[in-house]
């Protein structure tokens, strides 16, 4: 069945759409989702069949989803507390606006999935063994989501914030355009406003099948053990802010056109250099950027911190 069709079958007969109603009322009182919930049984490979149902502005806490496929389904607007899913699917299913408040995934399937303009992690949801591909993540927040062991594959990322998210053991390929990871939160006073976040150590995070495009690191991220792209040139810096500081210094003899291209480098690196220690960069697009000649010595200036020519 298409998208369509899988929607469409919970109102085309009076039986399904009164267990509709049953669904949403079971999920306003909280409890768990069981197989005599669904007027369709089990799917080809054993999940409860939730597939194209409407749960549209529904407010929902402290419910416990197991092996169910919500595939095709509409969650717009939802409101998801302290809930549990689990070896379930999110497969095509519209998540725009949604709003996830302290909840865990574990094992959850999210494959072309839309979380336009969703907030994720309040009160620091964990998503555990979790597949996001070729989803749709534009105009989403991030507020200290906990991701560990999870796959991101060829997802739209373009403009997201992760604002205090934490990732262990994850892995990124794709394309990531204008991207920000921070190791805490970027704003002061978003603690006491979020709660305290778990420090992002990035712990053995890969991006070695992703593309890196004006990806950004701050307050304390710690890249340590991330894996660097495979496809490209990319150079991983420890002392960032050291580094730059020795930058700052070799630009001072350079041709005065020069002189401003490179202080512009260093005005927009050194605002978050002071609480951040690691830094990745991108040699391909620093040339694009500054030109060849002028990117290869900004690095040779950067590289001679701590090799004794400083």
């Amino acid at each position: 069945m298409n998208i369509k069709q899988l929607r469409d079958r919970w109102f085309n007969k009076f039986e399904n759409e009164t267990a509709l109603l049953r669904v949403k009322e079971k999920l306003r009182l909280s409890g768990s989702l069981k197989g005599d919930t669904s007027p369709f049984g089990e799917t080809q490979e054993g999940y409860l069949d939730f597939r194209g149902i409407d749960l549209s502005d529904l407010r929902i806490s402290h419910i416990k989803i197991e092996f169910a496929d919500l595939s095709s389904s509409i969650l717009r607007n939802v409101w998801l507390e302290n809930s549990i899913i689990s070896n379930s699917k999110l497969d095509k299913t519209d998540l725009s606006e949604f709003s996830d408040h302290g909840n865990k995934f574990d094992k959850v399937t999210f494959t072309n999935t839309k979380f336009n303009k969703a907030i994720i992690g309040y009160k620091g949801s964990n998503y555990l063994n979790c597949i996001f591909e070729n989803s749709n993540f534009s105009k989403s927040g991030f507020i200290r989501t906990e991701f560990n062991n999870c796959l991101f594959l060829n997802c739209k990322l373009n403009g997201v914030d992760f604002n205090a998210s934490s990732f262990e053991e994850c892995s990124f390929s794709g394309n990531l355009s204008n991207v920000w990871f921070r190791g805490g939160y970027g704003y002061k006073g978003d603690q006491y406003e979020f709660g305290t976040s778990k420090k992002n150590l990035m712990k053995n995070v890969s991006f070695e099948n992703a593309y890196l495009n004006d990806v950004h690191f701050s307050n304390h991220c710690n890249l340590s053990t991330i894996k660097v792209p495979k496809n490209g040139s990319y150079l991983l810096f420890d002392f960032w802010k050291e580094r730059l500081e020795t930058l700052n210094l070799e630009i001072q003899d350079w041709p005065e056109n020069e002189l401003l291209k490179a202080k512009g480098f260093l005005n927009s690196h050194l605002v978050h250099a002071e609480n951040q220690n690691w830094y990745l960069i991108n040699l391909l697009e620093l040339q694009n950027e500054y030109g060849i000649d002028m990117a290869n010595n900004i690095v040779l200036a950067l590289k001679k911190y701590g090799d004794g020519t400083d």
